[in-house]
């Protein structure tokens, strides 16, 4: 692509100029060749000729291969934008009207943007486009995890050591951050530990409903030392057997209930790799009263 950003109108190189065309054609042969043969032969998948991609692939990286080899910088895989050109008008246009845009022209595109940016696309595709969506689903922060946990101890066990997961220390970000306060006087539902309730008629028994919540370990061994870490734990359990009442609730109410009996709140580890999550949960049975 230098050539193509150091383009000079008034100072041009003509022996220069003449190198970056005989690239350019002989790109756009190579990407013709490939179109004709493809179509020659039925190169297809799924009825889809394979030519639409491969033209333009074709082309550029000729273009590329050739222009490096002759000016030692790249010409823009100009060809690979000719064939793109060609192939749409061709396919598309004259041979076959109706397709109009679909995903083979998508892809060409992405083929030509790759051969004439190759750095930038692959960056955008393997950084961005991977990097975003591992971020946001975890999966290589849990299978980073999950082989530093398993190999790590596998080796310091050969090695006659002791395996010491790193500790953490526990503060409002890095422990079940995500979790919100939740009002729970305000949910329309009376909640009763006893079976019987004192002054209160019970209409209707109508079942035994659960909420639930987990609180995220993240394979993060923490150490409560102080008050202050003491004080965010028991916040957080707060914080979640609040959110656990609240889904209690609404099951409750969507079965047409206004009252819970014999409500209990179960605390559960649920063991991982290193650590524990915490899983808790509020148990009852759903009433309507009068």
């Amino acid at each position: 692509m230098k050539f193509l950003e150091d383009f000079d109108f008034k100072n041009r190189d003509k022996e220069k100029d003449k190198k970056a065309a005989i690239c350019i054609i002989f790109g756009s042969f190579i990407g013709s060749v490939t179109y004709a043969l493809s179509f020659r032969f039925n190169i297809a998948i799924f009825g889809w000729n394979l030519a639409f991609i491969f033209a333009p692939l074709f082309a550029g990286y000729a273009e590329t291969y050739l222009s490096n080899k002759l000016l030692n910088e790249t010409t823009g895989a100009v060809s690979a934008y000719i064939l793109f050109f060609v192939t749409v008008i061709h396919g598309f246009i004259i041979a076959n009207p109706t397709l109009g845009f679909n995903g083979i022209t998508a892809g060409a595109i992405i083929v030509i943007l790759q051969a004439a940016f190759p750095t930038a696309v692959n960056y955008f595709f393997l950084v961005v486009i991977i990097g975003l969506l591992s971020y946001s689903t975890g999966y290589f922060k849990r299978l980073t995890d999950k082989l530093y946990y398993t190999f790590v101890p596998i080796w310091c066990k050969l090695r006659g050591t002791e395996f010491k997961p790193p500790t953490y220390r526990l503060t409002n970000k890095n422990f079940a951050s995500e979790l919100d306060d939740m009002d729970i006087n305000n949910l329309g539902v009376l909640f009763m530990t006893t079976t019987h309730p004192w002054q209160l008629k019970v209409k209707e028994y109508i079942g035994v409903y659960e909420g639930s919540v987990i609180i995220p370990n993240e394979n993060k061994l923490f150490e409560v030392k102080t008050k202050e870490e003491e004080d965010v734990l028991l916040r957080r359990f707060q914080e979640a057997k609040d959110i656990a009442l609240s889904r209690l609730a609404k099951e409750v109410k969507k079965h047409g209930g206004n009252g819970v009996l014999d409500l209990e709140v179960d605390y559960n580890i649920v063991g991982e790799l290193v650590g524990d999550s915490f899983h808790i949960v509020a148990k009852g049975t759903g009433v309507i009263l009068y």
